[in-house]
């Protein structure tokens, strides 16, 4: 990776003297060393030059550059970029720091992933010392590194916060795109915003990386006229996003209102701190209301705005907030006013005149009368959560007629659900639990009745109006068999924990002491658990081979034939079954009721699959904090990112098998992985993703 990869860090610095050395420090200090490191002196009136020349003449890697006179900041990144030759590109600050692995992770990132942007939050420190070292984030940190692909993948990219500093850029994303040097400030924010609209694959970290020293003098803390160069910045963003899709568009556009409306209101105001000019405030927002012409017909700039009121009128914290910027002022009450005018809010019962009418979703399904399968169990679990938490938001109808229904949710491909679909004239979802590919390796039939069983299916998700996958690895594989991307929606599974949960270790030990009896595995054998229907692309004689390596070791497969003699591989995983090794049981398809006793029986669950769309065994394990050790796919990592136990092939999988058993921190380690998988996927998470996707066809 060194050898191949040269990184460039391009440091702009305006009168930086008392900074730059540390800053620089921390940039040739890092684990990462095919680095290329270009000061750029901003024309400074102190000893910036200096620093930089001192640092030059010490490390071959930095190139130092200077203006004749103060060009402003994009002008000195702007100069950094002609003079880059790296593959990849930084812009550090020069008042900021890096930590010292920052390049290693984030290019690991980049090259794993095939990223053209790599992001993270950043670790701000403030001025006055008060809560200095948090970090910056939207809500919390997030528990993985997550791949969301494109703009139109994933709208919500540009909600991200938008610095261009600590960020990692591949050089044929920012190539021949400049600062634009007309903007005094808010430059980042029209470059980001370029590079979002044209990147392919962007990256999130799950950790911080990034120093952000905020001064108080900095121009982002000034509340002066100057703010109004947003309204400068958007007229210049609008274009990049007007013929995008109505979601990435709409979602782009509402976060520039929203941020332009707080910025006039909050920001505008005199140095010396006196209270907003009314005059300059209104014809800002008749400016704003002139850009966005059609803001009262997008519907997120009216969720953004009503959040954030509903937030002030709930929270004392935000109330200050509110109150601070404006000193009580009729900075205020012209805000509100202003939301009241566009979008007058009423509760649920003054917008429909009574009480607000339950959503009628009709499920259509046949999961659950084949048992052993894990689609059975997403369908049972969706089911329970709407009851358990949207019993007053949803009035659930199961495989009932099309008629008196406000949604059709069909989980299913039977024939009968399609004749439904056909007659249905409310909006229909389909669940994709499997795609035509992943049928190899899971059915056998004859040539011409997989193929015509294929095309079914393909027609089947296309009639649907929308379609729900629970990884985003495969909307692209939708688009690619002619499947609209707008009709792909990403919701993922999840395992209700009064379901599947921690046991006592009264309980756990009970249950080992039936396993013991049933089949003789003693209680104290360190038992690896392999879960779902006996498949050849479940891994299941990977499972086996795996098992008669390691002699001293219990392995138990929880499940079984649920297709019967169509299984593929039927006769072969026959003869594995009625023949095993010693050391390794098949208990045949258990009752949901049971698996939460072998979850927490289980020393390890092991997933040798070599294709998957979302385990339903990776969550209920989860749930009961048992590790969990998977196949390096692909396809986890958009739903996982890089924070799983995963192996490349048997002689892998048998090496990390021993050291769970043997080295308590390594398996503790692994439990901690399980936990915060766990905590990721929780129910209050999924059903707010449910409930505002059902809301959002309506």
């Amino acid at each position: 990776m060194e050898n191949e990869n040269k990184v460039t860090i391009i440091i702009p610095a305006y009168n930086a003297e008392s900074s730059l050395g540390n800053t620089i420090e921390s940039a040739i200090n890092q684990t990462y060393k095919n680095l290329e490191i270009i000061v750029v002196n901003d024309g400074s009136g102190d000893g910036t030059q200096t620093v930089a020349e001192q640092y030059r003449k010490e490390d071959s890697r930095i190139i130092s550059l200077s203006h004749n006179k103060n060009k402003g900041v994009s002008a000195a990144r702007n100069t950094g970029l002609h003079a880059a030759t790296g593959d990849y590109i930084l812009f550090l600050d020069s008042d900021d720091k890096l930590d010292p692995a920052a390049i290693d992770h984030a290019l690991e990132a980049a090259l794993f992933y095939k990223a053209d942007y790599v992001d993270s939050y950043q670790v701000v420190h403030l001025s006055d010392g008060k809560n200095t070292g948090k970090v910056f984030t939207e809500s919390k940190l997030p528990k993985l590194t997550r791949k969301y692909g494109s703009v139109c993948d994933s709208p919500e990219i540009v909600d991200k916060y938008c610095y261009v500093k600590g960020k990692l850029f591949r050089r044929s994303l920012v190539q021949d795109v400049f600062f634009d040097e007309s903007l005094v400030i808010y430059e980042d924010l029209y470059y980001d915003m370029v590079l979002k609209s044209k990147l392919e694959n962007y990256v999130f970290l799950k950790e911080p990386f990034y120093h952000y020293y905020q001064r108080s003098s900095s121009s982002v803390n000034q509340r002066g006229e100057q703010h109004l160069y947003y309204l400068q910045a958007i007229e210049k963003i609008q274009p990049l996003f007007a013929n995008k899709p109505a979601d990435v568009r709409d979602r782009a556009f509402s976060l520039l209102y929203k941020n332009a409306l707080l910025t006039i209101l909050f920001k505008l105001r005199t140095q010396n701190g006196k209270t907003e000019d009314r005059e300059k405030v209104r014809e800002a927002l008749v400016k704003l209301n002139d850009l966005f012409p059609d803001a009262r017909n997008n519907r997120l700039i009216k969720k953004r705005l009503l959040s954030f009121v509903n937030r002030c009128i709930r929270s004392s914290t935000y109330l200050k907030l509110v109150f601070s910027f404006t000193s009580k002022t009729d900075g205020v009450k012209l805000y509100f006013k202003h939301l009241a005018m566009h979008y007058p809010y009423k509760s649920g019962a003054e917008q429909s005149g009574k009480a607000q009418k339950k959503i009628r979703i009709n499920m259509l399904s046949m999961a659950d009368s084949v048992k052993g399968q894990g689609v059975g169990s997403a369908y049972l679990e969706l089911l329970g959560l709407i009851r358990d938490y949207g019993k007053d938001d949803f009035e659930l109808k199961i495989n009932g007629s099309v008629r008196n229904s406000d949604i059709i949710h069909i989980h299913t491909v039977e024939p009968v659900n399609y004749i439904k679909m056909k007659l249905s004239k409310k909006p229909v979802i389909c669940y994709v639990h499997f795609l035509p590919e992943t049928l190899d390796g899971s059915l056998k039939m004859p040539r011409l009745f997989m193929r015509i069983f294929k095309k079914y299916v393909v027609h089947f998700y296309k009639s649907a109006d929308m379609l729900v996958v629970v990884n985003p690895h495969f909307i692209d594989k939708l688009v690619n068999i002619g499947i609209s991307r707008e009709k792909a929606v990403y919701i993922p599974n999840f395992a209700a924990k009064k379901m599947f949960n921690k046991l006592s270790n009264e309980k756990r030990l009970g249950f080992r002491d039936r396993l013991s009896e049933k089949y003789g595995i003693p209680r104290d054998a360190f038992l690896v658990m392999g879960c779902g229907q006996v498949q050849t692309r479940k891994g299941v004689i990977d499972f086996i081979k795996i098992a008669e390596k390691l002699t001293g070791i219990r392995f138990i497969w929880v499940g079984g034939f649920s297709f019967g003699v169509i299984t593929d591989g039927y006769k072969e995983l026959c003869s594995y079954m009625e023949n095993p090794p010693a050391n390794v049981t098949f208990t045949g398809i258990e009752s949901s009721d049971n698996m939460n006793l072998y979850y927490n029986a289980a020393d390890l669950l092991f997933i040798p699959s070599y294709n998957e769309l979302f385990p339903m065994t990776i969550l209920e394990s989860a749930n009961t904090g048992t590790p969990i050790l998977m196949r390096n796919l692909e396809l986890y990592q958009p739903i996982l990112g890089d924070d799983y136990l995963s192996g490349n092939d048997n002689e892998d999988f048998a090496a990390k098998i021993e050291r769970l058993k043997n080295d308590k921190e390594y398996y503790s380690e692994a439990c901690s992985i399980s936990r915060r998988i766990a905590d990721y996927y929780s129910e209050e998470r999924l059903y707010k993703m449910w409930k505002s996707f059902y809301r959002s066809l309506l």
